[in-house]
């Protein structure tokens, strides 16, 4: 769900197996938090996310990147 309160889930497809990062980067770029980092086999995978206390409101930036490339989705954290 978009804006995100206290939790988010999401799905990342890979069409081969690949070592994929997922982070989680504020407005300014910086890195918050990495959600997953690891070697995924070919297929659909879900992840979720428990918004942390203390984690501002704000707009955020999910980016999954592997040696294939790299996709970002914008998420808004609203408490």
């Amino acid at each position: 769900p978009n804006p995100v309160s206290g939790y988010t889930a999401f799905q990342l497809y890979t069409a081969s197996a690949a070592r994929v990062d997922i982070s989680l980067f504020d407005i300014s770029g910086r890195v918050v938090a990495v959600l997953s980092s690891g070697e995924l086999s070919p297929g659909i995978h879900s992840f979720s996310w428990e918004v942390p206390a203390g984690t501002g409101n704000g707009i955020y930036f999910i980016r999954a990147s592997s040696d294939a490339g790299s996709s970002i989705s914008r998420m808004t954290i609203l408490r």
